[in-house]
């Protein structure tokens, strides 16, 4: 196995270990700690359902790890999935894994699905449309504290980014950055990747959205992140 596909097997446990059920109260007083002004019921509610995303998080990871190993995706996109799968593997990244109730996974979950979005027009299993695959992305982004989001804006610049850079490196230097990053994923992210300035805007940014929850039967926001398109709930108990 590659150094890349041993230590996303690992990592992949330890979120598939985290508890469902048990950890939503743990995980509503992490995102109270980054965000005070969100009533405790929103909390709660905004936690029960990150959570349950981010659980989604090894699926989609094994659905990049294979597009990685083969398919019909390109040699930029394959380059673009190895990297966000790099960070994925990082002992520190922009949220601690060591946070409780598995809110240290809240980026990765963010930066997997936003890679699959943007870089390889690919939904996640179990997503029929791209609207459905949006709220998700902007509820992990409304868990993200003020002090983090920084941070993660720039990751996602970078993935933005990576396809149009990709596609204007030689086949042999891109080839070598893959083969790095699966054989030493730690060290290939030390050092900055291939940046050539290309022009290429953010598609998307789930951190300009509202998230809408239901409350006594009503739409109600329960997360305003900055003026952007209005996602609306449908359930009463969870934001969708």
């Amino acid at each position: 196995m590659t150094m890349l596909g041993e230590l996303l097997e690992r990592t992949l446990q330890r979120i598939a270990g985290v508890d469902k059920e048990g950890n939503v109260e743990l995980f509503a007083e992490e995102l109270l700690r980054g965000h005070p002004e969100y009533e405790e019921e929103t909390a709660v509610k905004l936690s029960r359902s990150a959570l349950l995303i981010v659980l989604e998080t090894p699926d989609i990871a094994r659905q990049m790890w294979g597009l990685v190993q083969g398919g019909t995706s390109t040699l930029e996109q394959r380059c673009a999935l190895a990297a966000t799968l790099a960070y994925l593997v990082q002992p520190a990244d922009c949220l601690p894994e060591s946070l409780p109730a598995g809110f240290g996974f809240v980026d990765d979950a963010l930066l997997l699905r936003y890679t699959m979005l943007c870089s390889v027009n690919q939904l996640p299993p179990g997503i029929t449309d791209e609207e459905t695959e949006k709220s998700r992305l902007s509820i992990l982004a409304a868990c993200v504290s003020a002090a983090a989001r920084p941070s993660l804006e720039r990751e996602m610049a970078r993935i933005s980014r990576r396809v149009h850079t990709f596609s204007s490196c030689p086949a042999e230097r891109l080839q070598a950055l893959l083969d790095r990053l699966i054989d030493d994923p730690l060290g290939a992210m030390e050092d900055p990747l291939p940046d050539l300035e290309v022009d290429a805007p953010q598609r998307w940014n789930p951190f300009r959205s509202r998230v809408v929850g239901r409350r006594n039967g009503q739409p109600a926001i329960v997360a305003q992140l900055a003026p952007g398109p209005l996602l609306v709930g449908t359930g009463d108990e969870e934001i969708p």
